[in-house]
């Protein structure tokens, strides 16, 4: 009776908790997926919810007994009725039971229970009539559209809250948790809550971006993974090509390095050779030369010898100046010795691109112990007068004077006023044509106050006192000795010996005071001795005579009896000497030359090895231009012949302008062409005024 009438009610009240529950859904529908349900519109919802209604199991399964509750066509008549309660806000539920806490109900499941009845109907519904299969076959029958089945798992029921199993669930953005909207909606008042499923879907969807997304990361890392599987293997075929080139270039290399070896052995052994001819050669050179100094210590003992029981001394003066110049020779000789060639060394060329044709060359020279091949400091000044042999002068050297035998210096006077008595004198011009000077070049003075002069185109030697007075005259023109064609140069030693430049006759011939011949040296020819043109000579304080031997563009040296010591120049080089004219010594030894198509004055060291420029042409003070005389006090300073400029200049002994003489004329200090020049005991200046036939001292 009891359970009859119980199920009695049951079925009545699932029948009319169903139509109120329809007739609700279309009030309470939710909204939609993308909208957000605050707190308020839930309780609103929960609040119009009728009076809970009681339902048992039982009356549930027996509600149509023409029909299994487990068919679909008997469920499919109350499936939109179902589906419109259980998506409602808030599903039948017991009133009490609607705040009370999650865990309050303890009981077993009964139909006394009003939340463990709703309970009931969830779980059958969802668990045993709400399959998937159940689900696309009353979609189909009904027209309804169901959720579209995804690809992986299908989607579990979520049951969040055991009290509330049917409640519409929320997800709280703020909690990031998800909530019952039976129980703990109170806890979430202000909360940005979004429906649950809506929630999982988006984030799905974002999920299925990423993963998609990821695939394309991995496509593209095994793309990159076949890429470097073909970079290993083109790796691997090109190292193998690079090996084989370079393995083709060694072997091509290494034969021409076997080339190159040859070749190089070959030129060591060729130079080994011809270097160790060279040692040889010199080895007889040094041979045949102390044979030859021998041969001359043994004449001078002999003369020394002869000497002692001889009563006249110029034989032995003649072999002591002959020794003097072997003695001269072998100094020469040693001086153009070339450094000893024992070194030999091979160097690396560092030119790749060319390395079998010019792998290296061998050299002779030895870089010495820096090993840098830079030039030393002070090597090639042609200033100093060093032996390069590092000897030590065999005899002191012997300086030049102004006047022979002076017993009191000679100097000029540089300043610009003349000194008191000092007034110009003309000699060579007597109006008679027998006695006048035709086109004179050389001049000279003595300590006595005589004036020699070169008449050149009279073929002759004229002596004049410094007063101006005629002395004597010598020569004639022809080529014996004691004649003359076109003398020129003209100096007086200390012995009083006249030494004249013979200068179309090729030689040097020397003379006494009174005009007797002495001797005489050298003639045509461009060896050493020999001249083409001899133009000018000088004199030292050891009566040593050195030439300017025009022609041959070179300055030779002499002993006093006329034996070749030494020279300096050469016909070849116009660079260091091109026709010099002047020549004169300086205190200290060297030799001053008027260097004529030049336009400079050099001076040569007393050893012939070297020289510098005393005097340029593009002086910016006073220019030379052809220079052609030239003489030196016993100070040092330098009267030099100006001959394009119709001039004397007098510059001190390093070459700068003190003052100047002359100009163009014919009057008594006017000069047309000056040539030769000398100096007084006095200190005055003679010049030869060439142009004007005549000497001048100034």
């Amino acid at each position: 009776m009891g359970q009859r009438g119980n199920n009695s009610f049951n079925k009545d009240f699932l029948s009319q908790g169903l139509r109120t529950k329809s007739a609700n859904y279309n009030r309470t529908k939710p909204k939609s997926r993308s909208s957000k349900s605050s707190m308020s519109d839930i309780m609103d919802t929960a609040r119009s919810t009728p009076s809970p209604c009681i339902l048992s199991p039982q009356s549930y399964i027996q509600t149509s007994p023409l029909e299994s509750p487990h068919s679909p066509d008997s469920f499919s008549s109350i499936y939109p009725r179902v589906l419109e309660v259980i998506n409602g806000d808030q599903f039948q539920r017991c009133r009490s039971r609607l705040y009370s806490p999650f865990n309050e109900c303890t009981c077993t499941i009964s139909a006394e229970c009003e939340y463990c009845a709703s309970r009931f109907l969830q779980l059958q519904v969802f668990n045993n009539l709400l399959t998937p299969e159940r689900m696309r076959s009353l979609s189909t029958s009904t027209g309804t559209q169901s959720p579209p089945l995804q690809s992986r798992s299908p989607r579990l029921t979520r049951v969040v809250c055991d009290c509330h199993p049917c409640a519409q669930y929320y997800y709280c953005q703020t909690c990031c948790k998800t909530i019952c909207g039976g129980c703990d909606m109170r806890n979430h008042g202000a909360h940005e809550l979004e429906n649950l499923d809506e929630a999982i879907e988006k984030v799905e969807m974002q999920a299925n971006l990423v993963y998609s997304e990821a695939l394309n990361n991995i496509k593209a890392l095994n793309k990159e993974m076949d890429d470097l599987s073909v970079a290993a293997n083109t790796l691997e075929l090109r190292a193998k090509q690079a090996t084989e080139d370079v393995l083709n270039l060694v072997k091509l290399l290494r034969m021409g390095f076997d080339g190159r070896q040859h070749t190089l052995l070959n030129e060591i052994e060729e130079k080994k050779i011809c270097q160790m001819t060279k040692l040889q050669t010199r080895d007889q050179e040094l041979r045949n030369t102390i044979m030859f100094l021998r041969n001359t210590t043994n004449r001078l003992y002999s003369a020394m010898e002869a000497a002692k029981s001889s009563i006249n001394p110029f034989p032995l003066i003649l072999m002591k100046d002959m020794a003097i110049s072997d003695i001269y020779k072998i100094q020469q000789f040693r001086r153009n010795l070339l450094p000893i060639e024992n070194w030999m060394s091979f160097n690396v060329n560092s030119d790749v691109e060319q390395l079998t044709e010019k792998l290296g060359s061998i050299t002779l020279d030895n870089p010495g112990s820096i090993g840098d091949r830079r030039p030393v400091k002070g090597r090639g000044d042609c200033s100093g007068s060093v032996s390069p042999t590092g000897d030590k002068p065999l005899i002191p050297v012997p300086g030049g004077n102004a006047v022979s035998g002076n017993s009191s210096p000679v100097i000029v006077w540089t300043e610009w006023y003349r000194p008191p008595k000092h007034y110009t004198r003309i000699l060579g011009f007597t109006g008679h044509p027998a006695d006048s000077l035709c086109r004179p070049w050389g001049v000279a003075c003595d300590k006595f106050g005589h004036v020699i002069v070169s008449d050149r185109s009279n073929h002759r030697i004229q002596i004049y006192g410094e007063d101006g007075s005629f002395v004597r005259r010598f020569g004639k023109q022809g080529r014996l000795q004691g004649e003359f064609d076109r003398p020129a140069g003209v100096a007086v030693d200390a012995q009083r010996r006249i030494v004249v430049a013979d200068k179309d006759n090729h030689r040097i011939q020397i003379f006494t005071m009174e005009g007797t011949f002495l001797h005489t040296f050298g003639g045509k020819g461009s060896n050493h001795g020999q001249f083409i043109y001899p133009w000018d000579v000088a004199v030292n304080s050891e009566c040593q005579i050195v030439v300017s031997d025009t022609r041959n563009n070179r300055v030779q040296m002499f002993s006093p009896q006329g034996i070749f010591l030494k020279s300096f120049g050469s016909l070849s080089d116009l660079k260091t000497l091109d026709l010099p004219r002047g020549v004169c010594f300086n205190p200290e030894g060297n030799v001053l030359v008027s260097d004529f198509n030049n336009h400079r004055i050099i001076e040569i060291d007393s050893d012939f090895v070297s020289s510098k420029v005393v005097v340029r042409q593009n002086d910016k003070l006073k220019p030379i231009s052809r220079p052609q005389g030239i003489a030196a006090d016993d100070k040092g300073n330098i009267i030099i012949v100006d001959s394009r400029n119709h001039r004397v200049q007098i510059r001190n002994k390093a070459g700068l302008f003190r003052r100047h003489l002359g100009s163009y004329g014919t009057y008594y200090n006017q000069m047309d062409r000056p040539a030769g020049v000398a100096l007084t005991a006095s200190g005055r200046i003679v010049v030869v005024d060439f142009g004007n036939n005549r000497v001048l001292i100034l």
